[in-house]
């Protein structure tokens, strides 16, 4: 099972089966399986030539994986909240823990989206910089073509939501750089993730609603 879900992740060399050292209470087996599969596969990623600020986000650590894993040790299920458009989150009053909801478990998600989304939570568990809270949304929220700003999950109109950054190393920040990096610079992911990594990291950029922010994003990847 382990092996099929690093097929559908995309992965063109062989999988590698580490056992992780996370914790997880009240997980479905199924669920157990396949994020430890992601973080298997989260070992393997080889990027060409890494962005700067990819390198100031991740450099520190030998893979995504290990970075995960300085972040988060327990994962369990919990509500979030309540909110349908949520499929994992952490609480700054429990460090270390990250829930996953009910959303993810039913969810059809592919696997870089929900790759993404545990990279952003674990990011959220930085004390040093108090969680790297994020910021309202503008209300009106639209993006450059003046269309309004939705959620990719749920489909929910964003604006007046705690649901953007301001910051190019923030949650937002640290997803985007992830994604784009499969994109432009990963040499062992299948093209087909390649393209829908750099297509979820074009509808993430316009969350950064510090223009400072945004710019600092753009001009690592050479877009500005």
């Amino acid at each position: 099972m382990r092996t099929v879900w690093m097929i559908a992740l995309g992965l063109m060399i062989s999988p590698l089966v580490h056992a992780s050292n996370l914790q997880y209470r009240n997980v479905p087996e199924p669920v157990k399986i396949k994020l430890e599969a992601a973080l298997d596969f989260l070992r393997t990623i080889h990027l060409d030539s890494p962005t700067p600020l990819h390198q100031e986000a991740f450099g520190g650590a030998p893979n995504y994986a290990d970075w995960f894993e300085a972040r988060v040790k327990r994962i369990t299920m919990g509500g979030c909240g309540g909110d349908p458009s949520v499929i994992a989150c952490v609480e700054f009053i429990m460090p270390t823990w990250l829930y996953l909801t009910q959303t993810f478990v039913r969810g059809n998600y592919s696997p870089i989206i929900q790759l993404g989304v545990l990279l952003h939570e674990a990011r959220h568990q930085e004390r040093e910089h108090n969680g790297w809270v994020h910021e309202y949304c503008p209300v009106p929220f639209r993006d450059d073509q003046g269309r309004d700003v939705v959620s990719s999950f749920s489909g929910v109109l964003l604006e007046g939501l705690r649901g953007c950054e301001a910051n190019a190393l923030g949650s937002y920040g640290v997803e985007y750089l992830f994604l784009s990096n499969i994109a432009d610079h990963c040499v062992n992911c299948a093209p087909e993730m390649r393209a829908e990594a750099r297509a979820v990291a074009d509808q993430l950029i316009v969350r950064m609603v510090d223009p400072r922010a945004k710019n600092a994003l753009l001009q690592d990847r050479g877009r500005r």
